[in-house]
């Protein structure tokens, strides 16, 4: 946490700058709620 979650890259995925971030097939998730959900099999419920 720091300068590494604020690079370019980074900011594609979570354009926050914040952790926690999930990369998924479809698109990253980065809200904790969120990632909590993402069940097993790869899907929002």
């Amino acid at each position: 946490m720091g300068v590494s979650n604020k690079t370019p890259q980074f900011l594609k995925m979570n354009p926050i700058g914040k952790v926690p971030v999930l990369e998924t097939p479809d698109s990253p998730v980065f809200e904790s709620n969120a990632i909590a959900r993402y069940g097993p099999c790869g899907a929002m419920d």
